[in-house]
């Protein structure tokens, strides 16, 4: 969230150097904006090694209040949405997710845009009436199975039980039309695909103990979160995501085939 565009520049020069050899889309956050707007640079902007990504928004509730105020996350999303930055923004809790959808909703109202895919960060507790609005605005969820594995028992202990439900819906979400992208939030959280992979279809936790199985995906499904979904998300649906003639062959290579593996133990692959 504090990256400018001088960091944006020193990821260019980590690639040039050789030493970057992943490809990288950099988020800026918002308060680079303007900057980013008055020095010309356009919506993701840059080449297939290092380009400009999201505008990212950090949303927080505290004793009932909301950082930024509602009317600055308005404003702040409104600038980027009028000049074709897709935002992220960072929303965990009931409070910020209805916020930042609010905002996209108004942005939309005042500048209608087609295929915007703004994104709601995490949106851990979604209760009924936010898939609603998932759906209305066309946002798109990006989430964090891995978190049931890594802090399931957290969860399990500090969220009324009434409440587990809405926690990192996958299931309610695609069969409403909400896109979902699966992701690590790394450092938070470990950076293990095979791990959060395995939550997807199990959503349990390092223990044992299940969160709702009714948010279960199959194998297809869970890997389109940390494939095809990811690479649509970042508008490069046409040269990542899939093994076929044509896309990047960025390719991994796994020790056993996953689709005869026991879903308890991919997280072991």
């Amino acid at each position: 969230v504090g990256n400018t565009l001088e960091d944006l520049s020193f990821f260019r020069r980590l690639h040039e150097e050789g030493i970057l050899v992943p490809r990288a889309t950099i988020m800026i956050g918002v308060e680079a904006l303007p900057k980013s707007i008055e020095a010309g640079f356009s919506p993701f902007a840059g080449d297939e090694h290092v380009r400009l990504g999201s505008v990212k928004i950090m949303l927080h509730e505290s004793r009932g209040m909301l950082t930024p105020p509602p009317e600055e996350v308005a404003e702040k999303v409104l600038l980027a949405h009028r000049k074709g930055f897709q935002v992220a923004i960072h929303a965990v809790e009931e409070g910020p997710i209805c916020v930042a959808l609010e905002a996209i909703a108004r942005a939309q109202t005042i500048f209608p845009r087609a295929d915007h895919r703004h994104r709601i960060e995490h949106c851990s507790l979604c209760p009924l009436p936010l898939v609603d609005a998932l759906v209305e605005t066309e946002s798109v969820v990006v989430t964090q199975p891995g978190f049931l594995h890594f802090y399931g028992e957290k969860y399990l202990a500090e969220i009324a039980p009434e409440l587990h439900g809405w926690l990192y819906r996958a299931r309610s979400l695609l069969e409403r039309g909400v896109p979902v992208v699966g992701s690590s939030d790394c450092p938070v959280a470990p950076l293990s695909p095979m791990t959060a992979l395995q939550a997807t279809l199990t959503r349990r936790t390092k223990s044992g103990d299940l969160i709702n199985k009714e948010e279960r995906l199959t194998l297809g499904e869970a890997l389109g979160l940390f494939t095809t979904a990811g690479a649509w998300v970042g508008f490069e649906e046409r040269k990542k995501g899939r093994i076929a003639p044509g896309m990047l062959a960025d390719l991994v290579i796994l020790d056993r085939d996953i689709v005869n593996a026991a879903p308890e133990e991919i997280g072991e692959i």
